[in-house]
């Protein structure tokens, strides 16, 4: 099996089972006592510090060098924020789709799922393969804990076929406990319709989040002035410009696009104005804002 298949095999399973990757998160030092303080607090929902809190190993393995402990505070510090508005953002998106009774029923659901596995042309025997490859991994994380000194040994005889070294590596590192393994095995699916299942949660939640966007944006509208305009501006440089009619309908969807966004961030920042958040840890105020 090429490394180069496994590498796009490993997408496709981390778009399904995304709880998986949320175990990367997950930190391999316990801090009681800093994982149990409060950072925010948003319309009386506390956000505590191990729901956001980065691994520095994980971290340290997106760069060559070692970094030195200022510059891993830094983008610690910028891991968290991102994570902190992530959650608040979270709120406020629930908040308004219970207020606006916005729902995705199940025929959506299923619908939406049936046609994401049909773009990704994964068919049964496909999904097979995939899986597994995951206990394969598995298997193998689990010897690797059991004998460290193995890790070699392990990855030659079990995983060299299918993952690179530096995957390999990635690995121990982001299942560095006996907890994480067993998570991530119980996530591993046995068919490709239980594929299907694990990715309803975060297929919904795409539904929902589309249907508030299009109603923010329900009654914005693109004139032919506007068209006319932004063909000018694009092509008025160029010898032989193509013919408007040719480019019409490009053009619109740019000019819909932009519109629509304008329109998407100025009411999320009237909707972080109607709401009581409160950054109690000083290093990630900037949290408080929305995310644009």
């Amino acid at each position: 099996m090429k490394k180069k298949r496994y590498k796009q095999t490993f997408l496709i399973i981390a778009i399904f089972l995304f709880g998986v990757v949320n175990i990367y998160a997950e930190t391999s030092k316990v801090d009681v006592q800093a994982d149990s303080n409060v950072v925010a607090v948003v319309n009386g929902k506390t956000i505590l510090y191990k729901e956001i809190k980065a691994d520095q190993q994980i971290i340290q393995l997106g760069y060559a060098e070692e970094l030195v402990p200022a510059r891993m505070q830094l983008i610690v510090e910028e891991v968290e924020t991102k994570r902190l508005a992530a959650k608040i953002q979270k709120i406020v998106f629930e908040k308004k789709i219970f207020e606006l009774d916005i729902t995705a029923s199940e025929k959506e659901v299923n619908t939406r799922v049936e046609e994401m596995f049909r773009k990704v042309e994964l068919d049964p025997n496909q999904a097979n393969e995939m899986i597994e490859i995951m206990r394969i991994t598995v298997d193998a994380l689990e010897e690797w804990q059991e004998n460290p000194s193995s890790a070699d040994a392990i990855y030659n005889q079990k995983l060299a076929s299918i993952i690179s070294k530096e995957q390999w590596k990635t690995h121990q590192v982001c299942y560095n406990t006996p907890q994480k393994l067993k998570k991530m095995r119980r996530l591993i699916p046995t068919n490709i319709e239980d594929m299907k299942k694990n990715s309803r949660a975060s297929t919904r939640n795409d539904l929902l989040y589309e249907k508030l966007r299009n109603l923010i944006t329900r009654d914005i509208l693109v004139s032919d002035i506007e068209i006319s305009n932004a063909y000018k501006t694009k092509y008025s440089s160029l010898t032989e410009k193509p013919n408007l009619e040719h480019v019409r309908e490009s053009l619109r969807e740019e000019i819909l696009f932009k519109k629509r966004q304008e329109k998407e961030n100025v009411w999320w920042q009237n909707e972080y104005k109607k709401i009581n958040i409160n950054i109690i840890d000083e290093r990630l105020k900037e949290a408080s804002k929305p995310a644009l």
